[in-house]
């Protein structure tokens, strides 16, 4: 996305709500249940605000804040639960993550 600088979506409730960072996570196929999106809702991001969203065969997860660090987290925590339920395998974290 390409906000400009004073763009109405900065400052709006749907847009940013004057916050710097957004981020989102997509998980397609695999068992997105009811449970998995209850279990991915009960982990609230230690700074900003997240929203996890379930559509047909898809799972999605959003995120607005200030902390970029603070998305990353949120996001790896999700994946951990999401990876064995989507993909039925364990979530190990990528070494790349760590660089």
């Amino acid at each position: 996305a390409r906000l400009e600088p004073g763009a109405a979506a900065a400052g709006a409730a749907a847009g940013l709500a004057g916050r710097s960072a957004f981020g989102t996570l997509l998980a397609a196929g695999g068992a997105v249940d009811a449970a998995l999106v209850a279990a991915c809702r009960a982990l609230a991001p230690r700074e900003g605000e997240g929203a996890v969203t379930r559509l047909p065969g898809l799972l999605v997860a959003r995120w607005r804040g200030d902390e970029a660090e603070a998305a990353r987290e949120w996001f790896a925590a999700l994946w951990q639960r999401i990876r064995p339920a989507v993909a039925g395998r364990v979530a190990a974290m990528p070494r790349i993550w760590s660089t």
